[in-house]
């Protein structure tokens, strides 16, 4: 008996474009069948309309996507909190927004209120990115000369936080948890450089630190101390400059984009080692990661937009940073002179908003 050709792989988005056509198909015959002038008119509107989502659907727009959610996403990634309004750019917020206070988790978790935690659901194995065809095919781009390159990063959703079975991991990384990163974003190829800074602080007159490593002929290493402060005064400048919205990456969309489809490990060169090198290199010296983005692994230490809290139940899962005016902020990666163990994607530590020091940078994000 021969057997039965495989079924095509089709996503959500080409059922639901499929579905749409019948519904449209049908509309269309009713109404011609129809004599009566209101009947007809009704179902000619509505197969209008769903032949008008068809379209969209069939053109890649998600029409089934709320919010932060995807329709290819596994079931236990849903429980977005709710009541959140993320607000990118916003100085009081460390241009990464500020979690209004929300009602209750998602359906499988727990929710705490204003955290919007949500879910205790079992991790799945490995990162997943997003399937749908809503995925923008975006370049890398830069918006005028002095700024950054920026690498588009796709929406999708990872593991978040280390695992409780790895020895290296601290209280700080956990629980580990899954986030879902639902908007694309842009990510700096690598940290703001020394001469992009310099740019900075010359439209505003804005004193160049006082540091080792950073000085007029060194534009092409990365900035380093920086303080919180420092970094916020830069996006917002740089959003100013350009028209669009920059900010720091959040916590979450910094681990995201750092595992890249994977678990990275640190660089092994000179510049990664604990303790073996004595500056840092020039920015985008290090390998890219699947994203394409540099330097994730090592040369210097960087600024994120949260504030810090001590554990990560408290962390939004939908990519939003930990916001609120907070003395202290979340410090991702090591310094070229630190111990490895900082430089892991789970790691993070806390930074006092002022405080600036050697070894301490930041990349910038941006809104697409």
């Amino acid at each position: 008996m021969p057997s039965l050709p495989d079924l095509p792989d089709l996503s959500s988005q080409d059922l639901l474009t499929i579905v749409l056509a019948l519904v449209t198909a049908t509309l269309l015959a009713l109404a011609h069948a129809v004599n009566a002038g209101g009947p007809r008119q009704v179902l000619s509107c509505s197969a209008i309309a769903a032949g008008a989502l068809a379209s969209l659907s069939l053109f890649g727009l998600d029409i089934g996507q709320v919010g932060w959610l995807q329709l290819d996403q596994p079931a236990q990634t849903q429980n977005r909190s709710q009541g959140h309004d993320w607000t990118p750019g916003s100085a009081a917020n460390g241009g990464g927004g500020q979690p209004q206070a929300g009602k209750t988790g998602g359906s499988t978790g727990q929710g705490d209120g204003t955290s919007g935690s949500g879910g205790t659901a079992a991790i799945p194995s490995g990162f997943s990115r997003a399937s749908f065809k809503s995925q923008p095919d975006l370049k890398p781009f830069r918006d005028c000369a002095d700024c950054p390159e920026m690498v588009p990063v796709p929406a999708g959703f990872a593991k978040v936080g280390a695992d409780a079975s790895d020895p290296r991991a601290e209280p700080a990384e956990m629980p580990q948890r899954i986030v879902t990163i639902g908007r694309p974003f842009a990510l700096g190829r690598t940290e703001i450089t020394i001469g992009q800074y310099a740019a900075f602080a010359l439209a505003t007159s804005r004193a160049m630190p006082a540091c080792p490593d950073v000085g007029a002929a060194q534009t092409t290493l990365p900035m380093q101390c920086v303080s919180f402060e420092d970094a916020q005064a830069y996006v917002v400048w740089l959003s100013d400059k350009t028209g669009r919205v920059y900010r720091l990456p959040s916590a979450s969309e910094w681990e995201y984009a750092a595992r890249a489809g994977g678990e990275p490990t640190r660089a092994d060169d000179l510049s990664s080692i604990a303790g073996t090198a004595l500056a840092p290199r020039p920015a985008g010296s290090l390998p890219a990661n699947g994203f394409g983005l540099q330097d994730m692994t090592g040369n210097v230490a960087e600024l994120v937009a949260d504030c810090w809290t001590p554990e990560l139940a408290a962390v939004p899962t939908d990519g939003r940073p930990v916001g609120g005016a907070c003395s202290q902020r979340v410090l991702k990666d090591a310094a070229w002179s630190e111990l490895a163990l900082w430089s892991r994607p789970s790691a993070r530590r806390a930074i006092a908003a002022s405080t600036a020091r050697p070894g301490v940078g930041f990349r910038v994000a941006c809104e697409l």
